[in-house]
């Protein structure tokens, strides 16, 4: 861009960071789209998804999968979800995801200041349910979710990272694990979750 007018390299700027920014939401748009369908098809309702696109119109005014629709057509659902692509953060090559960062400094996950945010903004609407924050996770079919308990009613087997924080008069728990497997243990195979209970 060299001998380029000043103004013309900042308009081809803008341009290249405008559609960077585009890709970018459509991403994460993809992403929780297909974490709203898998929930949909795994707990047996995927019948309903004409109910959140009807919605999705409505309020977006174009048809979309939102976990914020889903939580608000499935209240009784034990999960208050939100899905994140964490800025594009790759957690397989991000330092502060790595195992011996995550037993050393939980809090500096790139995920946890995501789930705290939604955490601040969902806690009053949560109504006993557990605020989950979705994101992906290079290897981990279906994505990882971060969430701050409460769901010892479902037999979930596998692995489960357990954080505990706050004080020693008053500690929380937060939980990291596979999301697949944590749905398909609420649904329980038609035996467990379902709408309107």
């Amino acid at each position: 861009m060299a001998g380029m007018p000043e103004d013309r390299r900042d308009r081809i700027r803008r341009t290249v960071q405008g559609h960077i920014g585009e890709t970018a939401e459509r991403w994460n748009e993809s992403f929780e789209e297909s974490r709203v369908k898998f929930v949909l098809a795994r707990c047996g309702i995927a019948h309903r998804k004409g109910e959140l696109l009807a919605a999705s119109r409505e309020r977006y005014g174009r048809p979309r999968l939102t976990f914020d629709l889903f939580n608000e057509l499935f209240p009784s659902f034990p999960l208050l979800m939100r899905a994140s692509r964490l800025g594009g953060v790759k957690l397989h090559e991000d330092a502060r995801a790595s195992l011996p960062a995550l037993f050393t400094h939980f809090e500096r996950a790139p995920f946890f200041a995501a789930w705290e945010e939604f955490f601040e903004e969902a806690a009053g609407r949560a109504n006993n349910r557990a605020v989950a924050l979705v994101f992906p996770r290079n290897r981990v079919q279906g994505a990882l979710v971060m969430h701050d308990g409460g769901l010892d009613d479902y037999f979930v087997h596998g692995t489960v990272l357990t954080y505990t924080g706050g004080t020693k008069e008053k500690p929380y728990r937060l939980y990291v694990q596979p999301f697949g497997p944590l749905v398909e243990a609420i649904h329980n195979r038609g035996h467990g979750w379902r709408p309107g209970e």
